[in-house]
């Protein structure tokens, strides 16, 4: 939980076993200045808000999230340090940043999403915006796709530790059983993101924020692609098996480059 004495945030603290705590309160006081002098109540526990509220009302959102996460000078620090070692490389203006999300997606019964090749997310992509992408997923399977079927484009991306599909299970999202790390790689993500004019995902709370993000400076400045804006269901339990389909696709396209003409 976000502020509950009695659990440990997962970005805090590894889940379950609440090791490799970054501070003694396990919670967002880790990273961020406390709300205000009040003790936390139990409404303050809740992360599942609503979706759609949180969109109609973007604009105080988005005024409530930078607020909640002003970070303790160590962590300003710490994303300093590491948003210098990319920075050189991601080239001004001219790039896209690409947002992947897989693992447990398709786990969620009636509600899993889809697993869509990066082809799906390249083909949105304007001419001028493939040469050079920043790559965002959680699925080392994904990383490996893009590298594998688009040498030719220049892929930026994060050397981190990550599932392979569905392997890491239900909502376990720090494969490197390091919270902190990952936490500063993630507000990292949200400063280097900002190098590049044009954005391609699917359906996500991250994916909202990395937008937030972009659009921080100026709001129109932007061009945004969605890879399953034509899905008619996007979450369903039709999704379930895409993990498998989408292997089974990549194997169908390997054959098909290997065989003679």
């Amino acid at each position: 939980a976000l502020f509950n004495p009695a659990k440990c945030w997962h970005y805090a603290a590894n889940r379950n076993s609440c090791s490799q705590p970054t501070c003694p309160s396990m919670d967002m006081s880790c990273y961020f200045l406390k709300f205000g002098t009040c003790p936390p109540v139990e409404a303050q526990a809740v992360t599942d808000w609503d979706v759609v509220i949180t969109r109609k009302h973007d604009r105080l959102a988005s005024r409530v999230y930078f607020y909640v996460t002003r970070q303790l000078q160590w962590v300003r620090q710490a994303v300093y340090k590491e948003v210098q070692q990319h920075v050189g490389h991601i080239p001004l203006g001219e790039c896209a940043v690409m947002h992947v999300r897989r693992g447990d997606i398709v786990l969620h019964d009636e509600y899993s999403r889809k697993y869509y090749p990066i082809s799906d997310y390249v083909d949105l992509l304007p001419k001028n915006r493939r040469g050079a992408i920043f790559l965002l997923t959680d699925d080392a399977n994904a990383l490996s796709e893009a590298l594998e079927f688009y040498p030719e484009i220049k892929w930026y991306y994060f050397d981190r530790k990550r599932h392979k599909g569905t392997e890491g299970g239900w909502e376990n999202q720090i494969p490197s059983k390091d919270p902190k790390q990952e936490v500063i790689t993630i507000l990292s993500t949200f400063q280097l993101v900002q190098r590049c004019d044009t954005f391609v995902h699917s359906e996500s709370g991250f994916a909202t924020e990395i937008l937030r993000h972009m659009r921080k400076a100026d709001p129109t400045s932007v061009n945004r692609f969605r890879v399953d804006e034509k899905e008619k269901e996007i979450r369903s339990h039709k999704h379930n098996n895409s993990e498998a389909i989408l292997a089974g696709l990549l194997d169908k396209r390997r054959a098909s480059s290997r065989s003679p003409l």
